[in-house]
């Protein structure tokens, strides 16, 4: 149970396949979130300082989420 929740809580911020399948030139900028960016302005548009700059955030972000939730469900205490 207590890797379920740290693998869901870690994949918040891990969906790039969802909003990349069901967006299109209308909402697409009402639905862009960070891994969105990186690859419109890392692979199309080539700016890649932006792209590691947003990557750079999705990885700090993903880091403090996951030890906040180790954390709180106390991940690494064993029950005898």
């Amino acid at each position: 149970m207590k890797i379920v929740t740290v693998l869901s809580a870690m994949s918040v911020l891990r969906n790039f396949d969802q909003i990349f399948v069901m967006g299109n030139a209308s909402i697409n900028d009402k639905v862009q979130n960070l891994l969105v960016l990186i690859y419109n302005d890392g692979i199309l548009e080539f700016n890649v300082g932006v792209a590691t700059a947003a990557a750079t955030l999705v990885l700090v972000i993903t880091m403090v989420i996951s030890f906040t939730v180790r954390k709180l469900l106390r991940y690494d205490q064993s029950y005898d």
